[in-house]
């Protein structure tokens, strides 16, 4: 018999201001052997319960809603500690999935509080596909959403620490790209391109057909 989390980071999961919900653990390595580290995944949560339900909880979320409510606006980051270091940084209305991407009933929660989200992704090809196949997810949602892809060598934690109390500006002056645009981008990578013009008539065609089933449904 052990403690499921050992030696990790503990994250609480907050349903409300007085209820909790689940935990979240981060591991820390310097408590185990490099074996054990390739063994053990790098984020636990808690298991599915009538009462904790991943595809339903925003992590930081009772405590996002001042500034959800002021600002009508909030920023979709990737892990609890993203979240923990925007709002010591003075982003308050950073908000997280629990090791889950982002579903339906996450965007209509977001869809009675705000009118506008932003989701952060990395700027690599792995991030603009998650940007690209999350655009489904926000279809007809009525929220203004939004990718803002950080540069290379950045996350919301390490922007948080390099530009502190200015984080949000820093946030604000990074241009943003529309989920449509990144989404049409996904699909026409799928054929080994970054732009149409560069495929040819047969792999253009192909793709065009990709997306008017998308665009008839807008």
């Amino acid at each position: 018999v052990y403690d499921v989390f050992r030696g990790r980071l503990i994250f609480p999961v907050w349903l409300d201001q007085k209820r909790l919900t689940g935990f979240g653990g981060r591991i820390i390595p310097p408590l185990f052997d490099e074996e054990t580290l390739q063994r053990y995944p790098k984020y636990l949560n808690s298991p599915e319960t009538a009462v904790y339900q991943k595809s339903k909880i925003l992590y930081g979320l009772p405590h996002a809603m001042p500034a959800l409510r002021e600002q009508g606006h909030a920023y979709i980051v990737e892990g609890y500690m993203d979240v923990v270091s925007m709002h010591q940084a003075g982003v308050r209305n950073a908000l997280a999935t629990c090791g889950t991407s982002l579903t339906e009933l996450h965007v209509k929660k977001l869809s009675q509080l705000v009118k506008k989200v932003t989701v952060l992704f990395d700027g690599d090809d792995a991030g603009r596909n998650a940007a690209g196949k999350s655009f489904t997810t926000f279809l007809n949602s009525g929220i203004d959403v939004a990718a803002l892809f950080l540069p290379a060598e950045d996350d919301p934690d390490t922007i948080a620490l390099k530009y502190g109390a200015k984080s949000a500006q820093y946030l604000d002056s990074l241009p943003r790209k529309t989920l449509l645009d990144c989404h049409i981008e996904y699909l026409i990578g799928k054929f080994g391109a970054s732009e149409m013009r560069e495929l040819g008539s047969a792999l253009r065609a192909a793709a065009a057909a990709d997306c008017i089933p998308l665009l008839r449904d807008i």
